[in-house]
């Protein structure tokens, strides 16, 4: 997976965030919360980067904007 671009609205004055995932050859836009590929659930989503975590071991790790 790689973190292809980040979008960015405001919803009651917080920032609203849509990761744009690239994984197994398609886009995914994921939303706190969501699941990407079944298996991984985007936990954060900063500027410039998103935490995903593996839902079936439990660890985490970042996809960072390059």
């Amino acid at each position: 997976m790689t973190l292809s671009g980040i979008a960015e609205d405001t919803e009651n004055g917080r920032p609203v965030r849509t990761a744009v995932i690239s994984a197994r050859g398609q886009l995914v836009l994921a939303r706190e919360g969501d699941r990407v590929l079944a298996r991984f659930v985007v936990r954060r989503i900063t500027a410039d980067a998103v935490q995903i975590e593996d839902s079936e071991g439990g660890k985490a790790f970042t996809l960072v904007l390059k």
